[in-house]
């Protein structure tokens, strides 16, 4: 039955965000972050994934193609691939 909300968030919306939140401090993963937080990469990431995408640059395609979404999906703005890539390459 439709309750208007999206699959992916319907999804995301399984997973709890206290305990995500509780592991990124406990980790210092948000440490000088102004904007891109763990959870909007964990996002991005998750919808890579659900979406059976190959690589980064075809899941930002994705997420630009969506950009009218992106908001309703919990992501925000667009990210930029470089800055995907970059905090990558930190995990």
């Amino acid at each position: 039955m439709n309750q208007g909300k999206y699959v992916f968030s319907q999804l995301i919306g399984l997973i709890s965000h206290k305990q995500f939140q509780t592991l990124v401090r406990r980790h210092n993963g948000d440490f000088k972050v102004k904007d891109f937080t763990c959870w909007k990469q964990f996002l991005c990431m998750a919808l890579g994934q659900l979406t059976h995408r190959k690589s980064l640059s075809d899941t930002i395609i994705c997420l630009k193609a969506n950009a009218d979404k992106t908001y309703h999906l919990g992501i925000g703005n667009v990210v930029s691939k470089s800055t995907l890539s970059r905090i990558d390459v930190f995990l």
